[in-house]
């Protein structure tokens, strides 16, 4: 009778035993589960980051080039006023009979010459 309770008390425990490995299985399972869903969470976090400095990189790249026509337009911008003003100087020479000593008025040059310049973008 004493074995026969102890051999009770054995399968009993046996049996607490196999339910808490079978809990912790699933624990184990669902958690692996979970980190592999992480893993993919990372990854494709990941690529987006890669993806969003790709842009930002193809972004700065336009804006250099677009600063650089810019700038070359604002060039070409000073080179047209300063061939117009020597245009407008022998035409108005030209008005003027034609001598070297008709000279275009200076406030008008001045004034049309800072035009050019701001409409450049410079001081």
């Amino acid at each position: 009778e004493q074995f026969a309770d102890l051999n009770d008390k054995y399968k009993e425990m046996l049996t607490k035993k196999e339910s808490q490995i079978k809990e912790l299985k699933a624990k184990c399972e669902n958690l692996l589960e979970q980190l592999g869903k992480e893993e993919e969470r990372r990854e494709r976090a990941e690529e987006e980051r890669i993806s969003a400095e790709a842009h930002v990189r193809q972004v700065e790249e336009k804006v250099v080039l677009l600063d650089n026509k810019c700038r070359n337009l604002a060039e070409e911008n000073i080179r047209l006023s300063r061939r117009l003003e020597a245009e407008e100087e022998e035409l108005w020479r030209l008005l003027n009979g034609g001598h070297k000593a008709a000279k275009y008025p200076s406030a008008v040059k001045e004034r049309e010459r800072a035009d050019g310049a701001r409409s450049a973008g410079l001081p």
